[in-house]
């Protein structure tokens, strides 16, 4: 599609040149479709692959895809349809007078480089585009090559294919009017290569630490030992002592003393947090105290083995417990704590959640916490959002839910066990 599009733009009676980077969606210069269709109506046109690593030559790269960006990273995509219209967009809004500089400058580019047989280490004159354009406002459509490049780059190029033909794997740097000395590749590599210095040994350590000590400056000793000035002040620099990384976030409001005479203080008896926190004159808030001792495993444990002789002591033996099936309350330490206990625990059928008014509960406490869209930028946040939406639900509510559970249990049987309204 590209092919009959040039032509239809492009004199007849002149030679084309085609040039693609090297991306794995573009055909081979020698596949015989495109050949065919270079050829076909007697055109004289030929693809060229870009060179690797060297987008300063196609004339997108330059300038075309960089003024499309810029263009389309002015408006936000949120999609990737948002983006596609973005960059449509940009391309409609791209002038003709930038894609004309773009071209002006590739030609500087490609001058550049054969200055400096092919290398991308140039320096690009400032043009004046403006001062360039004709009378009829345009920029010419190409620039005069300086004789002196264009002889030098001739040079280059027929001793690169000479050397081929004849099987050399050299390459050479002929000047304009003599060739000089061919050079192995392997030669130019291992001599333009940075390699990487051996190891520091022993002695040149303490010669390093010598010559600075008898008063040389650090940019003399390294000249002197053919090392880096970074390496010679890290060898003779006072060792650091290294220092514990920095703890993220906020410095904790209990230390690691006070931690653990509240959880001592917690696992002599049934003190509620509040109370905790007045015995201790701790200065932190009870929501502070509360997820301390929640961490704390042993005095779940504590907690679950005074919950139940409270239970007892209101009901005796004639109750049953009743728990979902999470993970924490069918472990198997668990299980066997209820059976050392003679604990009748309801069986629970699974996906129930119309059976447990602490399911509703749950979901009336996240309602609160998330109004209008409502989000927290840590965990700690979030606790305390928790911790205030829990104190200000009513006690009528709570009651409500647990008067409701006769009714959720009489809907169920008629429904035959399927979902109800709750």
């Amino acid at each position: 599609m590209v092919i009959p599009s040039v032509k239809a733009v492009w004199p007849s009676g002149k030679r084309v040149f085609l040039q693609h980077d090297n991306a794995k969606p573009h055909v081979a210069a020698d596949d015989p479709e495109v050949v065919a269709a270079c050829s076909d109506g007697g055109w004289d046109m030929s693809i060229k692959p870009q060179p690797a690593n060297s987008p300063d030559f196609n004339v997108n790269d330059l300038g075309f895809f960089a003024s499309i960006q810029s263009l389309q990273h002015k408006k936000k995509a949120r999609t990737i349809e948002d983006l596609v219209s973005n960059v449509e967009e940009a391309y409609n809004q791209l002038e003709y007078s930038t894609i004309d500089k773009v071209f002006v400058t590739l030609q500087s580019v490609l001058q550049a480089s054969m200055n400096v047989d092919g290398c991308n280490k140039y320096q690009l004159p400032h043009l004046s585009k403006e001062q360039l354009r004709m009378n009829n406002g345009l920029l010419p459509p190409s620039l005069t090559c300086n004789d002196n490049i264009y002889d030098k780059a001739t040079i280059l190029l027929s001793s690169i294919e000479q050397d081929k033909s004849e099987g050399k794997l050299t390459y050479s740097f002929p000047s304009a009017t003599s060739r000089q000395e061919s050079t192995p590749v392997f030669e130019i590599i291992k001599t333009t290569k940075k390699s990487k210095k051996p190891r520091l040994s022993q002695h040149e350590k303490g010669r390093i630490e010598g010559l600075r000590e008898g008063g040389l400056s650090t940019r003399v000793v390294a000249q002197k030992t053919g090392r880096c000035t970074h390496t010679v002040r890290r060898i003779t620099a006072p060792a650091q002592p290294r220092a514990d990384p920095a703890r993220p976030g906020p410095p904790p409001a209990l230390s690691d003393r006070d931690t653990r005479r509240l959880v001592h203080a917690a696992s002599r008896g049934d003190s509620s947090a509040a109370q905790l926190k007045a015995d201790l004159n701790f200065p932190v808030s009870v929501r502070t105290i509360q997820p301390t001792l929640a961490k704390v495993d042993r005095l779940v444990y504590t907690k679950m083995v005074n919950t139940l002789p409270l239970t007892l002591k209101d009901y005796g033996m004639n109750f049953i417990y009743q728990q979902d099936n999470a993970s924490i309350h069918v472990s198997k330490r668990t299980v066997e704590f209820f059976s050392e206990q003679e604990i009748q625990v309801l069986n629970w059928p699974s996906k129930s959640p119309d059976l447990n008014p602490i399911e509703n509960l749950w979901s009336i406490l996240s309602r609160r916490v998330y109004a209008n869209g409502r989000q927290f930028d840590s965990v700690q946040d979030l606790k305390v959002a928790l911790f205030d939406a829990w104190d200000n639900i009513p006690q009528a509510l709570l009651v409500s839910l647990v008067e409701s559970m006769p009714r959720r249990c009489v809907e169920v049987l008629a429904k035959n066990g399927n979902k109800t309204h709750y």
